[in-house]
């Protein structure tokens, strides 16, 4: 039950005489939440005239129905402008198995190389739909699986007039398996933590 990341502490006691004996679980509700905000920073540099900076912020929306469904929702400015939308749904009361449909756009720019020459620079535009589902395999193990359709838009801001634009759709099967053991999530200590990632396109 704490494991559901929903309350800050949870005690249990026997009640009862002997031969009824009854588990009383009693959870304590987080002061926080159940909605949530983040924020975030990047910033990188190569030392030769090239940098890039991102600032992220995310929102999520937690129990929003009896099986603890999920709104995850990301924003994220700078040399890559970036809009994601999630709704991941548990579909049995352990939560062990969900669904997630998901919507992302994005907008970047990239160098292109000829050599060690730098002869343009691309922007790029993507959409992004998909759905996954998956399962928790054991207590520290996740397998997912999921289908994603990609139009993607490109062409030159800097460079040569004559240099291709292209434009393409896609369809990917993808599959994940991640492993976790890290003591904690944002400044471990000790553990392990493992993924696997595939991605297939025609």
């Amino acid at each position: 039950i704490y494991d559901l990341g929903w309350f800050s502490s949870v005690d249990f006691r026997l009640t009862g005489k002997e031969g009824a004996r009854s588990l009383l679980i009693e959870p304590k509700e987080k002061s926080w939440g159940p909605d949530y905000l983040r924020f975030g920073f990047n910033l990188s540099d190569d030392f030769a005239g090239g940098g890039t900076y991102n600032l992220l912020a995310g929102m999520m929306m937690t129990e929003m129905n009896r099986y603890g469904g999920e709104w995850r929702n990301e924003i994220q400015i700078g040399n890559t402008r970036r809009l994601r939308t999630e709704f991941y749904q548990p579909v049995v009361p352990s939560g062990r198995v969900f669904i997630a449909p998901y919507l992302e756009g994005s907008r970047a720019q990239f160098d292109v190389y000829e050599g060690e020459n730098q002869i343009a620079r691309y922007k790029e535009s993507r959409i992004s739909a998909g759905l996954e589902t998956g399962f928790q395999w054991e207590p520290f193990s996740r397998v997912k699986a999921g289908i994603r359709r990609d139009t993607i838009d490109a062409g030159p801001v800097v460079g040569a007039v004559s240099l291709p634009r292209y434009s393409d759709t896609r369809v990917l099967f993808t599959a994940d398996y991640l492993y976790d053991r890290l003591d904690n999530a944002r400044f471990p200590r000790s553990g392990l933590r493992m993924e696997l990632g595939l991605d297939m396109a025609r």
